[in-house]
């Protein structure tokens, strides 16, 4: 609709007609592209919908203690956990079940949702296909990272789709139709769905790889598009997750996408039994499950397969003329070490469920932190006609651009805070800045740490 008033009375009249799942989504992803919502600033969805976060025993104690409370106290409930040290995936269930981790999922694919349309919308998603690439690409270094932390082995990809899963119970319950998220029990295996069948899957990675050994792509017409260094990752990107962006869905299908409404539908492939799909179907909740992080192991390595069919990297590629980095060092309390540790925080559940109450309802968790820490550069550049000109520049972590280091909560939103923020400045979307170290263990953990300077006005 061309003007805000209009769109304020069409989200009016679908609010009635769609549940609040769909309703949220719809509003959310118009709200984030329309250039008059600029600067507007969305609820946290976890505040929105924390039925995808939090245990559903946990909401469960939440209401019955709220009988307990006087009507104008607050209630605070502890989080319960999902799992026990049987299970030794459940080491890492801080991480996967992280609400912020969880939260940013959500955002991303707000931001680049895969029934974007370009001929409907009028714009096109520089680079959607590369994104898209990049993003899951780092989930699954930053989780192996984790998984050395907790001394357990990186990621196997599942790539036979023949392979039994591993079991998950993510203790959700959606209070869109009341019933919850349902668990998979180990050794469930994959099976066919009436719009795709497993066989689908396979024929598509096939299809898949050779195109890439080719090094080019098919559109319906039997157009050949190559992919070369330009845009091959963002063809690929469009093709695997796939989007509208893809260049031929009907012969390359949608192996991302059909891949995790399988894995969710496993336990109930027919239907009869009429249960809610697992956690493996909802981008805000998909991340709490190990066979996540498998499968996009999987996808990223066919992202690898053609990136190996590329020339190596030159000095002049990577080069930036007379600019050198003479070193790099990291400012915490302890000069290179940072310091990770587990951190109190609140969930206010208040706004998503009806209490009867003035005081609020929270939900007390903890999650992974590190000290804050500052990068410092030693820059040379050689290039200037009189001497060597070195600079010294100082950076903090929590400035990262891909980062978001705190949200405003829906009760500072309701009271006008963070109106007066640039639309172009502010996204609500980032990484969890407290998730951008990994835990590490008692005695610590090495890593490498590197720095690219690059052109700015190449870039």
């Amino acid at each position: 609709v061309p003007s805000f008033e209009e769109f304020l009375d069409l989200c009016h009249q679908c609010r009635d007609y769609v549940n609040e799942g769909l309703y949220a989504y719809a509003v959310s992803v118009a709200i984030l592209h329309r250039k008059d919502c600029r600067g507007v600033n969305l609820p946290p969805v976890q505040e929105i919908f924390p039925d995808k976060f939090v245990p559903v025993e946990t909401l469960y104690e939440a209401y019955k203690s709220t009988q307990l409370h006087r009507a104008d106290e607050d209630v605070i409930i502890d989080i319960q956990k999902t799992g026990n040290i049987m299970d030794p995936e459940y080491n890492l269930a801080y991480y996967r079940e992280d609400i912020g981790i969880n939260a940013h999922h959500w955002h991303w694919h707000l931001v680049y949702p895969a029934t974007w349309r370009p001929e409907v919308i009028g714009r096109i998603k520089d680079r959607k296909g590369e994104l898209f690439f990049y993003m899951h690409q780092q989930m699954c270094a930053r989780y192996d990272c984790e998984r050395l932390s907790n001394h357990m082995p990186q990621m196997i990809p599942y790539h036979n789709f023949d392979e039994p899963l591993e079991g998950y119970s993510a203790h959700l319950s959606s209070n869109i139709n009341g019933l919850p998220y349902s668990n998979r029990s180990t050794g469930t295996k994959l099976h066919d769905l009436d719009d795709c069948a497993v066989q689908d899957l396979e024929r598509w990675r096939e299809r898949i790889l050779e195109s890439i050994n080719l090094g080019l792509v098919v559109d319906p017409n039997g157009h050949e598009f190559p992919l070369d260094e330009v845009h091959g990752i963002d063809i690929l990107g469009n093709i695997i997750e796939s989007s509208y962006d893809s260049i031929n869905v009907p012969f390359y299908g949608s192996l991302h996408n059909w891949g995790h409404v399988l894995m969710a539908a496993a336990h109930d492939p027919d239907g009869r039994y009429r249960l809610n799909p697992g956690v493996m179907d909802d981008t805000a909740t998909s991340l709490r499950d190990p066979i996540f992080y498998r499968w996009h192991r999987f996808i990223d390595d066919l992202f690898q397969q053609y990136k190996k069919t590329l020339r190596p990297y030159n000095k002049d590629d990577l080069g930036f003329g007379n600019v050198t980095i003479k070193s790099l060092t990291v400012k915490a309390k302890t000069p290179d070490l940072v310091t990770t540790f587990f951190k109190q925080d609140y969930l206010d559940v208040s706004h998503a469920f009806y209490f009867g109450r003035t005081g609020s309802v929270k939900v007390r968790y903890q999650h992974l932190d590190h000290e804050p820490f500052t990068y410092k550069f030693e820059v040379e550049n050689s290039g200037t006609r009189t001497r060597h000109a070195k600079n010294i520049i100082e950076r903090r972590s929590i400035d990262s651009s891909v980062t978001l280091s705190k949200q405003k909560t829906l009760r500072e939103l309701l009271k006008g805070e963070g109106a007066d923020r640039r639309g172009d400045e502010y996204c609500s979307c980032g990484w969890p800045d407290h998730l951008l170290v990994p835990k590490g263990d008692e005695v610590g953990l090495d890593f490498h740490l590197f720095a690219i300077f690059t052109n700015y006005f190449e870039d």
